[in-house]
């Protein structure tokens, strides 16, 4: 799951938006962590749909994360305070749809962010990658 974290991460700096052209690992993490971890939790589970979304429990924090084999991770990678987090509502969901992200990124040369960023993986052949994950034995995170 690192990996896939880490190509991610990696790719943003392909998006054809100056924003994103001289951004390092850190300022990038940055970013999918304080406005964008919805976006970045979206394009995980375009490619892993059996992922589970979680949220903190704290609302004031405005945080989310998934989950993977009984592990939560965000950008930064795993998560430690696992007992912050609880798994989203349908409410929740279209919480983060309506007000996470940053809005002065909604949008990258006409696309939605995170289409434009699943169009750049999908050219990278995560094939490999995305399999090797699937195979990994667990189940997801439940309360």
């Amino acid at each position: 799951m690192l990996d896939l974290i880490e190509c991610i991460l990696d790719s943003t700096t392909d998006l054809k938006h100056e924003a994103f052209y001289n951004l390092n690992p850190r300022q990038i993490q940055y970013f999918y962590t304080h406005g964008g971890c919805y976006d970045f939790v979206k394009i995980v589970k375009h490619f892993l749909p059996d992922i589970t979304i979680l949220v903190n429990t704290d609302i004031e924090k405005a945080h989310c994360v998934f989950s993977y084999n009984n592990i939560l991770y965000d950008a930064n990678g795993e998560v430690e305070n696992t007992n912050d987090y609880r798994i989203a509502t349908e409410e929740d969901i279209e919480h983060m749809e309506n007000s996470f992200g940053i809005n002065e990124y909604r949008y990258i040369n006409g696309k939605p962010f995170v289409d434009a960023m699943i169009e750049i993986l999908e050219r990278c052949r995560l094939d490999s990658l995305i399999t090797r994950i699937k195979e990994e034995k667990g189940t997801s995170f439940h309360n």
